[in-house]
């Protein structure tokens, strides 16, 4: 194994369509120098200008260069292993381990940014949140726009020496030979509180007095001109990985591995429309019986939908159900994917997301623990 390739991976429920009628516009900072604001108008443009951020801060500006910025949702223990293709969820998470990093404050890293309503859920402004809201006659359209920032950003990252240190133990160099191909290994956390600012009309939230809502704190202030919503605790929004390249042993030459076969369920109908997914895994919590990964399963064949044969079952799924697209294109199919299973598992919803080496037309459902 050598080490090659840095990347940085945005954490949170990113869905995002675009900012109706909202254009790119420069960097704009006050007189008095204070916080500058961008108006973003999609999710790939808010990717790169995270992955920028982030790049000057690591002293690697350029684009394409080896490190770089994308959005994904993380939440794995530093240290874990991923493969660089098919679902995203952990190849190895004990093998390798490194020393707690140090935490390194960025004041300065992150500006605020205009977005639209759609890019604000994408951004962790989920469905239960604005329905929770709509109960004090909150009224958030899909014209409405939003200012977002990331408070007292955080960066760990395990240094060079320690992972170089790390990767060579017996242990860890074992779990990546093994996997006979490039893997991800977790780096570490950028961190911080995401705070979303709107104008509407507060009222009947401030004479609530609502301060909380779920894992957010709510702040009305008079309740008619800002509302602002933001996280109680940091929460870790980007995923900074280490791409190791395999290296077939010398002189034996291995051949590669073979690629896994997805198999699917017996379906009726095995056509597919140019709306439908090329694949969809299915993710569900490990403290839920297996017929609830089997269910989904059914629905979705029952549609004539591809789905991978096994279900896996993680300790940690999102607190309401997803379901995780990859590229813009595969938003329509994410829809349907939704609504089929909507019948079962309530406020599912797609979720823009990016992972390294996703395939067009894939998706993986993410099931939250049933109640």
């Amino acid at each position: 194994m050598r080490r090659k390739t840095v990347y940085l991976l945005g954490f949170s429920c990113l869905t995002a369509i675009g900012l109706v009628g909202c254009k790119r516009q420069d960097v704009v900072s006050t007189a008095n120098g204070q916080a500058e604001v961008i108006a973003v108008a999609n999710y790939d443009v808010l990717n790169n200008i995270l992955a920028k951020r982030i790049r000057e801060q690591l002293g690697v500006a350029d684009a394409n260069s080896t490190t770089q910025v994308l959005v994904t949702n993380g939440g794995a223990a530093i240290g874990s292993v991923y493969r660089t293709g098919g679902r995203w969820i952990p190849y190895n998470d004990s093998s390798c381990t490194f020393p707690d990093p140090q935490r390194a404050a960025l004041p300065s890293a992150f500006p605020s940014y205009q977005i639209s309503k759609t890019l604000a859920l994408s951004m962790g402004l989920d469905n239960g949140l604005l329905q929770a809201l709509s109960k004090f006659d909150i009224k958030l359209s899909d014209a409405s726009s939003f200012s977002f920032s990331v408070e007292k950003p955080i960066m760990q990252v395990v240094s060079d020496t320690a992972l170089t240190d790390g990767i060579e133990k017996p242990t860890c160099k074992a779990a990546l030979r093994a996997a006979n191909g490039d893997l991800y290994i977790v780096r570490g956390y950028i961190s911080g509180k995401r705070t979303f600012r709107t104008s509407v009309d507060a009222t009947r939230l401030a004479e609530a007095g609502i301060k909380k809502i779920a894992s957010f704190d709510i702040n009305a202030g008079g309740g008619k001109t800002l509302l602002e919503i933001s996280d109680s605790e940091p929460s870790a929004f980007l995923q900074i990985l280490e791409l190791e390249k395999y290296a077939t042993p010398v002189p034996v030459a291995y051949p590669p591995a073979p690629p896994v076969a997805d198999t699917t369920l017996p379906v009726g109908d095995t056509t597919h429309s140019a709306d439908l997914p090329s694949i969809v895994y299915i993710q569900q919590n490990s403290a839920d019986a297996k017929s609830v990964g089997n269910t989904a399963q059914s629905l979705l064949g029952a549609r004539g939908i591809r789905v991978a044969s096994d279900v896996e079952s993680l300790e940690k799924t999102p607190s309401t159900s997803q379901v995780r697209y990859f590229r813009d294109a595969d938003r329509s199919a994410a829809e349907q994917v939704a609504s089929q299973l909507s019948s079962r598992f309530s406020n599912i919803e797609p979720v823009r997301s990016t992972v390294p080496g996703a395939k067009a037309g894939q998706l993986e459902v993410w099931l939250s623990k049933q109640p």
